[in-house]
Formats: C-alpha cells, structure tokens, sequence
C-alpha cells in the first residue's frame, strides 16, 4: 500500500497497477503530450499552467485516482496556488475563487 500526506493527515491508498512497468510505450507517449501541453499552456494567453493543473486536479477529484489527486495537489503548490482554490475546487460552481476562464474549463472537463 502507498501511504500520502493530505491536506488533512494521511491517507492510505489502494495499490494500483504500475504503467511505466506495465506499459513502458504508451507511458511515453503519455509523458510526451503531458510535455507539450505543458508547454503550449506556459505560453498561451487564454488558458495558463495553473488553470490546466486545476482542471487535471477536478478530473482524478471525479475519477476518485488518490494518487493523481495527491499528484496534481502537489504540482498546484509548487505553482504557488492558493490553498482555499485547491481545496474548494470539488464546490468550484459555488465558489467565489474562480475566474470565468477556469469555470469554463472545469465545466468543460465535467462535460
């Protein structure tokens, strides 16, 4: 088992399977676009690295993936994101924390 620090304590999660094992081809393809998105969205003037890392986050929160979510948690802090937006984002349609852009993408990612 994988034990992961939370926002809250620890979490034990259940063992998944192991893809750059399991699949080491299609991991690095997988890693290739997760490069070039990252850098189309480092540059790009509509949509930013943290709106993207957040829609990511709002997707394995759905997936119910601790493990992405703990992921996708850790990339937000080392962006410099605010604690109340990571932790309000499962509420995103009723909170105040969101610009229109984000709300777009995340409505785009429930879809």
């Amino acid at each position: 088992m994988f034990i992961v620090m939370f926002l809250i304590g620890v979490v034990t999660m259940t063992k998944r399977i192991d893809y750059f094992n399991t699949s080491p081809k299609a991991i690095g393809i997988l890693m290739q676009q997760e490069s070039y998105l990252a850098e189309q969205f480092a540059v790009s003037n509509s949509v930013n690295t943290t709106t993207w890392e957040l829609v990511k986050l709002r997707i394995s929160q759905i997936n119910q993936c601790a493990y992405c979510i703990d992921m996708h948690y850790k990339h937000l802090v080392k962006l410099g994101e605010k604690t109340e937006r990571i932790v309000g984002l499962s509420a995103w349609k009723d909170m105040p924390f969101y610009t229109d852009v984000e709300k777009s993408a995340f409505a785009w990612a429930e879809w």
